[in-house]
This record gives C-alpha cells, sequence and structure tokens, in this order.
C-alpha cells in the first residue's frame, strides 16, 4: 500500500502543474490538466507518426532481402538512444538529488520502499518512450510482413527489457553526474555546459540517422556485419523476433537484465548513504586584494550576468540559441558542398545566397530571451533597483547589454563558421554584421515589450521566459523580421546587396 501511494505522488509531482501563489478554481485546475494531457498527446502522436514514416520506409526492402533480423535491431538500438537521451536527465534528480528525501526519511517508511518507487517511476518513464520507437516499429511490421505469435511474444518482452537497460545505464550516469557536481563550486555552469555538449552530440546524432537510413536503402549489406559484431544484443533481439530464435531471446534477456540487476543491487546497498550524505562546497582562502570599482552599467550588468548562471533551467529556456547558431551552423559548412551542386542549377543562386547566409544567426538568435524576461524576474525585489541612486536608464542598459554579451559571442562564431560559404565580400560583410546588428535590436526590444507587459509574480525565472507575454513577442517579430527579408528576395526583383543594406539601415533604425 506504502509503495503504491509513494509511486501515485511521484507520478503527480512530474505532471502536476506548478501554483504561481495564487489559489486556482476548481474549473482553471480541471482545463489546465485537460491542456496537459491534450499536449502530451500531441506530443505522442507527432513522435508515432514520425518514427512509422521512419520504418515505413525500411520494413518491406529489409524483409524482401531477408533481413527481417536487421530491421528489428535497428529499432531497438534507436529506441535505446531514444530512451537513454530522454532518461539520463531525471535519474539524477529523481533518485540521488530528490528534494523530499529528508522528508520522507522522517516519516516512518522503508528506505527501500522509496527506492522501488522511484526506481518504478524511472522505468516507466524508460518504457515509454522506448515504445515511442518500437510500437510504430512493430505495427508497420504488421501491415507489410507475416506476424508469428513468437515474434509478437519477444517483441513486446524486449521492449520491457530495452527499457530496463536504459533506465540501467541513466543511474550509473545519473551516478556520475551526481559525484561530479558534488566536487564542483559553479554546479550550475557546470551543468549547463553539460547539457550543451549533450544537445550538440544529439542534432550530430540525428542528422548521422538520417544519413544512415539513406545509405541502408541502398545497400543495407554494408552495416549487417557492423551490427551483428558491436552490436550483438540488438541482433539477438531481431534474430528472436524475426526468426523467433528462442535461445537469442533468453542471450538477449540475460545481457539487459545484468546490469540492471547489478545497478540496482548496488544502489539498494547505498542509497541511504547516498541520501543522507552531505558534502559541503569547497573551502575558499581568503587573501585580501584591492577591490575593484565598477561604473553603475557595468556592475548592473554583472549582477544580470551572475543572476542568469544560477539557474541552469533559466539559462537554458532563455539562452538555448547560443548553443544552437555554432551547431547548426557547423551542419550547414559540412554540407554545403551539396546544397551547391543544388545552387548551380538556380539562376542568380549567388543573391540568394547572400540573402539566407546572415538570416541563419539571426533565425536562431530569436530563441535568445533573456532581455524578454528581465524586468519580470526582478519580482518582489524591484524597489531595490528602483531606490538606488543610480541613472534608471544604466539600469535598463544593463538588462539588455546581459542579453549582448551572452549571444553577441555566439552569433560570431556562427558567422564566422559561415564566411566560406560566402560568394563574395559584400556577402561576407553583411554574414559579420547583420547578426550582431539583429542581436542588439532584439536586446532592446525584450527590455521595451518587458517594460510594456511587466508581470512580478511568477513563482520562478524559468515561468517568466516559459509563460512571459514579451518572450513570445520576441521570438515572434524576430522570426518576421527575418521571414520578411525572404519574402522580398523571392517576391520582388530588388538586388541582394539593395535588400541587405535596407535590412542593416532597418535594424539600425
Amino acid at each position: 500500500m506504502m509503495i503504491k501511494l509513494l509511486i501515485k505522488n511521484q507520478i503527480r509531482s512530474i505532471f502536476a502543474a506548478k501554483s504561481t501563489g495564487k489559489k486556482k478554481g476548481k474549473t482553471s485546475s480541471i482545463l489546465s490538466r485537460i491542456a496537459l494531457a491534450l499536449l502530451m498527446v500531441l506530443l505522442a502522436g507527432v513522435f508515432l507518426l514520425m518514427f512509422g514514416g521512419l520504418f515505413y520506409s525500411l520494413a518491406e526492402p529489409l524483409y524482401t532481402e531477408g533481413l527481417g533480423w536487421f530491421y528489428f535491431s535497428l529499432a531497438v538500438i534507436l529506441a535505446w538512444a531514444v530512451s537513454l537521451f530522454c532518461t539520463v536527465f531525471y535519474a539524477q534528480p529523481q533518485i540521488y538529488g530528490a528534494k523530499d528525501n529528508d522528508l520522507l526519511l522522517s516519516m516512518p517508511i522503508k528506505p527501500s520502499d522509496i527506492l522501488f518507487s522511484r526506481l518504478t517511476v524511472l522505468y516507466l518513464e524508460a518504457l515509454l518512450t522506448a515504445s515511442l520507437v518500437l510500437v510504430p516499429a512493430g505495427v508497420v511490421w504488421c501491415f507489410d510482413c507475416p506476424v508469428t505469435f513468437l515474434g509478437v511474444l519477444f517483441f513486446v518482452l524486449g521492449t520491457l527489457l530495452v527499457a530496463a537497460l536504459s533506465m540501467a545505464v541513466a543511474l550509473a550516469v545519473g551516478a556520475a553526474i551526481a559525484w561530479i557536481l558534488a566536487r564542483f563550486k559553479r554546479k550550475n555552469l557546470l551543468s549547463a555546459i553539460g547539457f550543451a555538449l549533450f544537445f550538440t552530440v544529439y542534432i550530430w546524432g540525428m542528422d548521422a540517422v538520417e544519413v544512415l537510413i539513406e545509405e541502408i536503402l541502398v545497400d543495407p549489406s554494408a552495416y549487417v556485419e557492423n551490427v551483428r559484431g558491436i552490436f550483438y544484443p540488438a541482433y539477438a533481439f531481431g534474430m528472436a523476433v524475426a526468426e523467433q530464435n528462442v535461445g537469442l531471446f533468453f542471450l538477449y534477456a540475460l545481457i539487459a537484465l545484468a546490469p540492471t540487476a547489478l545497478v540496482c543491487y548496488v544502489l539498494s546497498r547505498t542509497f541511504l548513504r547516498l541520501i543522507t550524505t552531505k558534502r559541503g562546497e569547497a573551502k575558499v582562502k581568503y587573501r585580501q586584494k584591492a577591490m575593484k570599482v565598477s561604473s553603475p552599467l557595468w556592475a548592473f550588468t554583472k549582477k544580470e550576468l551572475r543572476h542568469l548562471t544560477a539557474n541552469v533551467t533559466y539559462l537554458l529556456n532563455a539562452a538555448i540559441g547560443v548553443v544552437l547558431m555554432p551547431v547548426i551552423s557547423v551542419m550547414l559548412l559540412v554540407t554545403w558542398s551539396d546544397l551547391e551542386y543544388v545552387l548551380m542549377q538556380i539562376p542568380g543562386a549567388s543573391d540568394y545566397v547572400t540573402v539566407f547566409l546572415p538570416l541563419i544567426p539571426c533565425f536562431f538568435a530569436t530563441t535568445v530571451l533573456i532581455s524578454a524576461a528581465t524586468v519580470s524576474i526582478e519580482g518582489k525585489n524591484l524597489w531595490i533597483a528602483q531606490s538606488s541612486p543610480c541613472d534608471p536608464g544604466d539600469i535598463l542598459m544593463a538588462k539588455a547589454l546581459s542579453h549582448i554579451v551572452v549571444a553577441c559571442p555566439a552569433a560570431l562564431v556562427s558567422s564566422l563558421l559561415l564566411l566560406p560559404a560566402a560568394p563574395d565580400f559584400f556577402a561576407a560583410v553583411s554574414t559579420l554584421v547583420i547578426p550582431q546588428l539583429f542581436v542588439v535590436f532584439t536586446a532592446f526590444f525584450g527590455v521595451a515589450l518587458n517594460l510594456w507587459m511587466p508581470k512580478l509574480d511568477y513563482e520562478n525565472d524559468v515561468a517568466a521566459i516559459k509563460r512571459g507575454g514579451p518572450s513570445m513577442l520576441l521570438m515572434l517579430a524576430g522570426v518576421v523580421l527575418c521571414a520578411l527579408v525572404l519574402i522580398v528576395a523571392f517576391n520582388v526583383s530588388v538586388g541582394a546587396y539593395a535588400i541587405m543594406t535596407s535590412y542593416t539601415v532597418l535594424l539600425l533604425l
């Protein structure tokens, strides 16, 4: 009974809407839950359709060539990767860093029950994300290829096992993350860097998967031996489902359950010590040194930057474009030779490139929303800035500068990466200058929007970004400004030089 209550409470804590400090009516609460449920269904539908289309292109060709096992091997590899990516970020906060550990341990609840409930919820999360890949794979196979009872049974049991393996790896990674975070002072900044690196690898991986599928459709034999050797558990799963090989299924089950059992055993023996050990911060020895005097403008700017880096969730939601700009530029530069072949077939292609290149950093800079929430996040502390003996213009300028200091270097790196694709000197200068002007414009416009539509009672900084009207308007305005240039380029008989010069003047104004 206690385990059931703990699992129910854990699931409710994941999906519960956060309070804004004001009591909501019953109708509002019901509508919020309905909206959340519809959003979850919509997202699940998008993923099911996406993976369904992917497997639809693979099922019949691979079955025709007698490689049904290879089809299911690819499905389970992709399911494991997606499940691990979605689960690994929950393992550390749910198991090692849960905020209610002390509260639950103070109650007459067995630590083993707490651990079991959290592992159960983590397993359900892994199973849900793995199912988003494997369910479309199974449904598509049923439509186009023969189905057997034993194959269906092995497929269902294999799906349950791949979630267990994902959970085991996520727990191991979560333990490593917890160990690292316990030994560093700037945990939030370290988490942000780690997420940025992981996100970069994820984007690269998704692009690699698309190329891989195209190559498999052309010549699957080139990858068959790799899967049979390097990914032998996936090969065993594929043979069990497609060829009803009982022995290989039990081998796959052993490979999936052994690390899961080992990780769960070690965690059960060390769980109480892990959640009750409080490691202090590294001691810093005081050294006397002269104090540095800053101007009011720079002092307020440093305050905004410290606030930005103090909360990793807020930083990621407000400045994800800082990662996107250079990453997308690298991807585009790598594939530019293929794009050049297409552009050679288009009359006046250099004009389109001159217009298109500077807009790439601009488009992804629209996801940098720092300045659009800087007034709202002051909240109840707004009076401190209002009562300080400083020029109000310096305070507001600092909010824009915090946006500029973070976004402009990323835009510059993105522009430099794109320079080899510039067709002439004018395009190169535009690619360097226009993204910088765009970032400065969005920084000032974000502050102006937040002054126009302030809301000072958000429950946290993340809510000010995610639910703030100024954030949405700033992103929309940036997209419209980028789209406007493309519309003019494709529909108005005006040269690229005139278009980009006019766009530069517009941003300056």
